[in-house]
């Protein structure tokens, strides 16, 4: 009886052992099946960009594993950037250009740092970050942020690596005068017109010979008596 039981418990024992052994199989097999997704690039450096440039690097996504890379989701962390893969679905050993188009408008000068989050159903690696960085440097340098004519006249000194070759006012009841226009370097002198009211709400609006930012507007204001 006690030989018989010890039988059955070895015969159990080597049941569970080889389920074990097929299920590990199995799983290393599904594994080995399973989709891959692989970034040949994962952090392209845009050097030095003038602030107010669009960047548009490109990253490549190939499908190294053995079943079809479904791209499930591209999340760039602000709303500066977007970004596009070619095809969402990519067949084994296959590969698809992912587009990001940065805008930098925003962005002060300096280092700057975007991150874009790729998820798939790669088994392994579900979400893979690609990240773009740069420093970037004020192509324009303005002696003031905003123009406040509460003081009487007032002057705007521009410099940088482009030209200023228009400058108007939005508001009819400001005048305005471009010194130098077409050089690196230029000043903008601002007054009322004669019987102007007492408040001025508008913009001075600056034509550029940048192809980044064509165009600076400035606020212009007057909010009573100083």
């Amino acid at each position: 009886m006690n030989g018989r039981h010890l039988a059955k418990t070895k015969m159990t024992l080597t049941l569970a052992v080889g389920c074990l052994a097929l299920g590990a199989a199995a799983l290393l097999l599904w594994a080995w099946r399973a989709p891959a997704v692989l970034a040949a690039v994962t952090v392209i450096d845009a050097g030095s960009v003038a602030q107010g440039a669009e960047l548009r690097p490109v990253f490549s996504i190939k499908n190294a594993g053995h079943r079809d890379l479904a791209i499930q989701g591209v999340r760039p962390d602000c709303l500066c950037s977007v970004a596009n893969a070619g095809e969402n679905l990519i067949r084994p050993g296959k590969s698809t250009d992912l587009v990001v188009t940065v805008r930098t408008e925003e962005f002060q000068p300096g280092a700057f740092l975007r991150r874009i989050v790729v998820d798939s159903n790669d088994p392994k690696r579900p979400s893979t970050e690609l990240q773009i960085k740069g420093t970037i440097v004020q192509e324009f340098s303005l002696s003031r942020p905003e123009i406040d004519l509460r003081d009487g006249p007032q002057q705007l000194q521009i410099s940088g690596t482009a030209a200023v070759t228009k400058a108007e006012s939005s508001d009819p009841h400001v005048e305005v005068e471009l010194q130098s226009p077409g050089h690196l370097t230029s000043v903008v002198v601002l007054k009322e017109r004669k019987g102007s009211p007492p408040f001025h709400f508008g913009l001075l609006v600056l034509k550029t010979t940048s192809q980044f930012r064509p165009e600076i507007r400035l606020p212009i204001r007057k909010l009573g008596t100083p």
